[in-house]
């Protein structure tokens, strides 16, 4: 499987999965972005480890008042009392998560089980760098959800995910 179909399967499951737990909407590819993520000021990341027929790990970066809103959406809060019911950075976690939940078995196929770790928070540049990975395997997209910039990453042992995605 080549990064272009990795990419449009990732892009498709974020749609689903921001539009169906957070009530949020990816923008069209052809709409002109506002704003980078990097002008976005206060940057939340979080990042979860995976294994099974091929590992890796999966990252989610998105300006914090991003993770309010759809935090707020996916508890149905009003927005001046979200900051009491959640830590600022669980929403892109538990996102995160749903996401490389709904990833792995589109991208390997129903047979193939995977364990996924617990989402942990990282530091942006830790984020960065881990951007700048140029395995074959990378996987990043950069899209805008209800205006504001999000992206993802997947990075996966280059040798067994190709493996398992020839079968």
């Amino acid at each position: 499987m080549d990064a272009k179909i990795r990419q449009e399967t990732l892009f498709k499951v974020v749609c689903e999965v921001f539009a169906t737990a957070a009530f949020a909407v990816v923008d069209s590819p052809e709409e002109e972005p506002a704003t980078t993520l990097k002008d976005s000021g206060e940057i939340l990341c979080a990042r979860l480890e995976f294994t099974g027929p091929f590992c890796g790990v999966m990252a989610i970066a998105a300006p914090r008042e991003f993770a309010k809103i759809v935090g707020t959406n996916m508890l149905c809060l009003e927005d001046d009392v979200a900051d009491i019911f959640f830590d600022r950075y669980d929403p892109l976690k538990e996102l995160l998560n749903m996401v490389c939940g709904s990833l792995l078995p589109a991208l390997a196929g129903p047979k193939h089980e995977f364990a996924i770790g617990a989402p942990e928070e990282v530091a942006f540049m830790e984020y960065v760098k881990m951007t700048e990975d140029k395995n074959d395997s990378r996987t990043l997209i950069d899209l805008h959800i209800e205006s504001f910039p999000v992206e993802l990453l997947m990075l996966a042992n280059p040798e067994s995910i190709e493996m398992v995605l020839e079968a």
